[in-house]
């Protein structure tokens, strides 16, 4: 075994076969930029089980010993790298994504495995008024539109509010300057459409996906 291989060197080839910058990688695994570059001979073991758990294709014992391959048998393409996600410390028909934006650091979030590109966070699905569809503990994957110009009318958006965030159908409002809120829920004694008027709305956020959690 070539003893000049070290574990600095096996897992910077690592990054670079994933193609993710050193920061990227302290980011994801909760160290600093500067965590390869100062490495020596060893990693903790409380680092090496971080490193497990978010890059569950590579193997550790390759990156300690040198031995084996670097990746597990089976994993997948190392230009298909594992995208995760900020799952927000809200949920849907609870707190504003706003007062998260302003008051929670992204980096402070439990992230969860996203299974499609492009979505930007997830949230925890509060309430029955989206039944079944979006059952009471689901979690949503959703992306911010930038524009209310990419709106899709009948299509299901999170709403960031000054009154908290909530997930409907939105379709056009009778009333200027509004949107309508919709249920999926048959009862609609209960869970009655309502409107919202924009000015209200700091946000609004595409759902992308919805996993149900068994």
């Amino acid at each position: 075994m070539n003893t000049e291989y070290t574990v600095k060197q096996r897992l910077i080839d690592f990054l670079e076969a994933k193609k993710i910058s050193k920061t990227e990688f302290g980011r994801r695994i909760g160290v600093s930029a500067a965590f390869v570059s100062s490495m020596r001979k060893s990693i903790q073991p409380d680092k090496i089980k971080s490193i497990a758990i978010e890059f569950p294709e590579l193997n550790t014992e390759w990156l300690l010993t040198g031995e084996g391959e670097m990746l597990k048998t089976g994993a997948a393409e190392l230009a298909e790298p594992v995208q995760m996600i900020p799952l927000l410390p809200i949920s849907a028909q609870g707190g504003t994504l706003n007062d998260f934006v302003v008051s929670v650091k992204e980096g402070d979030c439990e992230r969860v495995v996203s299974p499609i590109r492009g979505a930007e966070f997830a949230m925890t699905i509060t309430g029955d008024s989206m039944a079944p569809e979006y059952p009471n503990g689901s979690q949503i994957l959703i992306k911010k539109v930038t524009s209310t110009s990419f709106l899709e009318w009948g299509k299901v958006y999170v709403l960031d509010t000054c009154d908290g965030s909530v997930i409907k159908i939105i379709t056009p409002s009778e009333e200027e300057g509004c949107v309508r809120c919709m249920s999926i829920n048959p009862d609609q004694k209960r869970y009655a459409p309502f409107d919202i008027p924009m000015s209200d709305i700091f946000g609004i956020y595409r759902v992308l996906l919805c996993m149900s959690l068994k």
